[in-house]
């Protein structure tokens, strides 16, 4: 490859089964006494969409160190809507380097997100919904959670903000009862 040859885009048909995989071996390669890790979740995928209006696909992805939204180019695209401050670097084999920042253009708006690329899944671009992830008993509870929270559209139960309600007084019923959806 050249200096001035641009790192190549290896972009895959949008395979949530791949994407667990992928993660499982991620997964089963950590230390499970690390600070940050859930040895309770696993791994977890679940497709939102093959065919969005903004031409990307997307998956939720519960792993044990946090929950994710996963957006792959949909069928059609060569490069994806990204916007990077730098010019993105390349890995050892010419292609785009994962684990570079940039922002993602979706129907929704512009979302961060690290690039992602992984043997069994080509590259992928990761938006992490929920960090921290130590409080969930189980997959299934951390799946409903990254649905209520991570929703790629507005929430119409949801009608005031949060910085709304944590400004004014809250007893404690009056706190649980704002997190139920």
């Amino acid at each position: 490859m050249h200096d001035q040859d641009p790192p190549m885009w290896d972009c895959r048909w949008p395979d949530p089964v791949a994407l667990k995989v992928a993660n499982d071996r991620i997964a089963h390669s950590l230390d499970s006494a690390r600070p940050g890790i859930n040895a309770a979740l696993e791994v977890m995928v679940e497709l939102e969409s093959a065919a969005r209006d903004d031409g990307l696909a997307s998956a939720l992805l519960v792993t044990p160190w946090a929950i994710e939204r996963v957006y792959w180019l949909g069928p059609g695209q060569i490069n994806p809507p990204i916007q990077s401050a730098v010019p993105l670097e390349g890995d050892h084999s010419g292609r785009v380097a994962g684990g570079q920042g940039a922002l993602l253009e979706t129907g929704s708006g512009t979302k961060p997100v690290i690039i992602g690329w992984e043997a069994e899944t080509g590259h992928h671009f990761v938006e992490t919904i929920i960090r921290e992830v130590q409080n969930y008993l189980n997959s299934m509870d951390a799946m409903a959670a990254a649905k209520a929270v991570g929703s790629t559209a507005p929430n119409p139960k949801i009608k005031k903000s949060m910085t709304t309600h944590l400004e004014k007084p809250v007893s404690r019923r009056g706190l649980f009862n704002m997190f139920r959806s």
